[in-house]
């Protein structure tokens, strides 16, 4: 019995090991409890009781009727090592990624001056012109894509303006991480920072889309769906609160004789489309 208890209790805490890595590499959490310092010796702490523990009870319960066998040991030991071998792989490939991209060439790099300097002389259609050659050169660019909304904006054409954040908004949720990209960026690797990307470009364009309904096209109603459908689209990444404190201002602006309660700082600073 108490062999199998302490069976049971690794076995647990082995479990909840492998469900933290799962998070760690699905979504990107890097701020997992058990990958902390305090959370990681807790864990081993644990960890290495429970198993003493087991050892232990296995070693009277052989004494007696019987014994669990050699099985479990072989089963529980590389599973309880298993979340934080795969959290050091994940450094080591971190840190060997910075050293290679500090030694080799990060490609060409991308500037906007041409459009900025139309937008800055007030040439709205010659800046929405660069801005579209920019993205024609780099497809997926959320940069241009939120000066070609400004340009549009700026120019009187808040709808197309939107139609155009709505599509890349779009095309980022649907299709496949973008590795090409994301390789435009420092600091990008492996499968949870292409996630972790990809979901920080698409609050951009959300913020940015979001403004748009909220502003120019006085549309709260499309906002609030924008707002709602993003935190559905974006369930369990962890910075979103920004996107909560604009829906709850969108739903308390609809709300009958209500005033929107002031929007938090950081939420009014998070995606504003001006560029300015």
């Amino acid at each position: 019995m108490w062999a199998t208890l302490g069976f049971i209790a690794v076995v647990g805490l082995a479990a909840y090991g492998v469900t933290r890595t799962a998070r760690l590499f699905l979504h990107g959490e890097h701020g997992l409890f058990i990958f902390k310092p305090l959370g990681a010796a807790l864990y081993l702490s644990a960890s290495v009781c429970a198993f003493m523990f087991y050892l232990l009870a296995e070693r009277a319960y052989s004494a007696g009727s019987g014994s669990l066998g050699a099985l479990p040991l072989i089963v529980v030991v590389p599973v309880l090592v298993f979340p934080y071998g795969i959290y050091l792989s994940g450094l080591a490939v971190e840190v060997f990624a910075g050293f290679f991209n500090q030694s080799a060439s990060q490609g060409e790099l991308r500037t906007y001056d041409r459009g900025d300097a139309a937008l800055a002389r007030k040439e709205f259609a010659q800046a929405i012109a660069c801005f579209r050659q920019d993205l024609a050169r780099w497809p997926g660019d959320t940069e241009a894509y939120l000066r070609l909304a400004r340009a549009l904006e700026c120019h009187g054409q808040a709808e197309l303006a939107a139609s155009e954040l709505s599509a890349a908004r779009l095309a980022l949720l649907n299709g496949p991480l973008d590795e090409a990209e994301a390789r435009a960026r420092p600091a990008i690797s492996g499968y949870g920072g292409l996630r972790r990307d990809r979901n920080e470009r698409v609050l951009t364009l959300t913020y940015a889309l979001g403004d748009l309904y909220e502003g120019p096209l006085r549309d709260p109603e499309r906002a609030r769906h924008l707002y709602e459908e993003s935190l559905q689209r974006l369930y369990g990444y962890p910075n979103v609160d920004p996107l909560r404190e604009r829906l709850r201002r969108v739903q308390a602006r609809q709300e009958d004789g209500q005033e929107a309660p002031p929007l938090d700082p950081a939420a009014a600073a998070s995606g504003k489309l001006s560029l300015d």
